[in-house]
């Protein structure tokens, strides 16, 4: 039964022969077949009129899967030719299949003691050692049978040795009992293979970042961003603040942490910045530190990328964006609505910002501090801070609000305007004829300092950083209203000045001063 042969029924002529399956063998010697081809009948056919078909591959029809499958737990298995169940297995028979006593073919197997490459064959297939039975799984069979090569097949590939009984009662041998208990002192617990894994991962994390920051092309970048955000998806937060701490020490962290920002800051302001799959892919990673590791937040914030994510999750710019051709997916699959729904779950997530959050200078922030409570040693404070930095980044400034810290200062508080200004004048060296307010001439000694500038000169290190920030689109506010409406896209801004002039001098003072 189950036999695929080559025959011809009842009446008809030998040639051709039709290919069919045994279906039964009847008392008189004749058997029952059903032809493989339309109109796939069941017929009667002469014993001395059969050819067996000894090679599967022969036999091309819809169903050969199927009837492979049969043929391995009904004939291969039960005479044990190795061949032919490596064949069948290499012809779509599934290693899984089970008979009527609900018995897998690894089962059948083991039952009935068929060799080690039998067994090996249908576990390289992907049969399932721990498959239940009626006699257990194929592991307590082989311990019952003695067979300790077969067991040790079977903890080769993965069979569980934890519910198996290894007991004399069991029959199982010392020599069996023996192989199992190393098998299971030698197995890694499930803590310890997922240390591996995490260990495995944390060293593999620095060498992919130096690939996203190398990649020679978009595809190339977009590939191991993907790789990217899946391995840190899976890396737990401990672990994940240790590759990449915040304030890093050794070299090999300080390249990890630093490779990390470069990657974030090419994909969201350089190459790459218009890929939505990219660019969802670097949400995904962002996702996973404020979750893992919200210590980053402070300085994701400094370096503009909180302020890239505001923008995606303002639905209707982004829409917009896509729309007009200025970010595109390459797949087809990262469409405009996932990249807002990302950004904003990021956004809800993130802490609010403190000042020391966002100014990377603590010192900035001490100086402005004391020209809020209108202490004149905060214009010398500000003086030094801004002189000791080679460069004072527009954020910084605008996260200390520097410039409201100034206005505040020059405002006049209980008659201390005077003073206020004489601080300035020391801490800046602002030369009388430098600052005319009152003459209307103030703009022109600005652009005149921020042209001509000296590097040394303490006022020019106030006016650049200021004139920059005036520049810089990060410091405006995230607006869209979906709308492409071009006089609503050319509406002028109206920006708000506030003058702060130096005080008139004593009559006694001004005529002393004339004298000399």
């Amino acid at each position: 039964k189950g036999d695929v042969v080559v025959a011809c029924g009842e009446g008809e002529e030998v040639n051709p022969a039709k290919r069919g399956v045994v279906e039964s063998e009847n008392a008189d010697g004749t058997y029952m077949v059903k032809w493989l081809s339309p109109p796939q009948e069941t017929v009667r056919v002469e014993a001395w009129s059969i050819r067996p078909v000894h090679r599967w591959g022969s036999v091309a029809a819809p169903s050969s899967a199927r009837l492979a499958s049969d043929y391995l737990i009904q004939r291969a298995i039960p005479s044990k030719a190795v061949e032919m169940v490596e064949e069948l297995l290499r012809n779509g028979a599934d290693p899984n299949v089970s008979n009527d006593e609900s018995l897998t073919a690894l089962q059948l197997a083991v039952l009935r003691r068929c060799p080690v490459p039998i067994i090996a064959s249908l576990l390289r297939a992907g049969a399932d050692p721990d498959a239940p039975g009626p006699k257990g799984s194929a592991l307590q069979m082989a311990v019952t049978n003695k067979e300790l090569a077969v067991v040790e097949s079977l903890l080769e590939h993965g069979a569980d040795a934890g519910e198996v009984e290894i007991t004399e009662a069991a029959g199982c041998t010392p020599e069996i009992a023996e192989a199992v208990r190393r098998h299971i002192e030698g197995s890694l617990s499930e803590e310890a293979r997922q240390g591996l894994q995490n260990e495995t991962i944390r060293k593999l994390l620095p060498l992919v970042v130096k690939v996203c920051h190398d990649a020679p092309d978009a595809r190339a970048q977009h590939n191991s961003v993907g790789f990217l955000s899946y391995l840190v998806d899976k890396l737990p937060g401990e672990l994940l603040a240790e590759v990449f701490p915040v304030e890093p020490e050794g070299e090999e962290a300080k390249a990890a942490t630093e490779g990390l920002y470069g990657v974030m800051l090419q994909l969201s302001q350089g190459e790459g910045c218009d890929m939505l799959d990219a660019i969802f892919c670097l949400l995904r990673i962002l996702n996973s530190f404020v979750d893992k590791a919200p210590a980053h937040a402070p300085r994701l914030r400094r370096c503009g990328i909180v302020r890239w994510v505001e923008r995606l999750a303002n639905a209707g710019q982004t829409k917009q964006d896509v729309q007009a051709g200025l970010l595109v997916s390459k797949s087809g699959r990262i469409k405009d609505r996932h990249i807002s729904k990302l950004a904003s779950d990021i956004l809800s997530k993130l802490p609010a910002p403190s000042p020391q959050d966002l100014c990377a200078d603590p010192e900035l922030l001490v100086a402005c501090e004391l020209l809020r409570q209108h202490r004149p040693e905060g214009f010398q404070r500000l003086a030094e801070v801004l002189t000791s930095a080679s460069h004072t980044s527009p954020n910084d400034m605008a996260a200390c609000d520097v410039a409201g810290a100034l206005l505040e200062a020059l405002t006049d508080r209980d008659g201390d305007s005077k003073a206020q200004w004489t601080a300035l004048e020391a801490a800046f060296g602002v030369a009388k004829d430098e600052l005319k307010v009152g003459e209307g001439k103030a703009v022109a000694a600005l652009q005149e300092l921020s042209v001509v500038g000296k590097p040394t000169d303490r006022l020019d290190k106030l006016l650049r950083p200021l004139l920059e920030l005036i520049g810089t689109e990060a410091q405006w506010p995230v607006t869209g209203s979906g709308s492409d409406d071009l006089a609503e896209l050319t509406r002028p801004v109206r920006v708000h000045l506030i003058p702060r002039s130096k005080p008139a001098p004593d009559e006694a003072a001004a005529a002393d001063a004339a004298g000399a």
